[in-house]
C-alpha cells in the first residue's frame, strides 16, 4: 500500500482509497486461498478471517463511500 504517501498529503479520501486497495488485495488472496485443497481446520481458519477481511473492506468502503459524499457535497455552490 501507499499509504505513506496518502497520509503525507492528509486526505481522508486518498487514506482510505489506499486501505480499501490493501483490503482489496488480501480479499483476493484470502478468496485464492479458499480455493486450494487444504486441510478441513485450515480452511475453516482461512474462512473466518476471510470474513473479517471482508467486514472491514466494507466498513472502509462505507467510510470511502461517505468521504466522496461529503467532498461531492461541500464543492456544491
Amino acid at each position: 500500500m501507499d499509504i505513506k504517501t496518502a497520509v503525507a498529503g492528509n486526505e481522508d479520501k486518498a487514506i482510505l482509497n489506499e486501505c480499501e486497495r490493501g483490503e482489496d488485495s488480501a480479499t483476493k488472496a484470502y478468496r485464492e486461498a479458499l480455493e486450494e485443497s487444504l486441510p478441513a481446520n485450515v480452511t475453516e481458519t482461512i474462512g473466518v478471517q476471510f470474513a473479517a477481511i471482508q467486514s472491514a473492506h466494507d466498513q472502509i468502503r462505507a467510510l470511502r463511500d461517505a468521504a466522496n459524499n461529503s467532498a461531492a457535497n461541500a464543492a456544491r455552490p
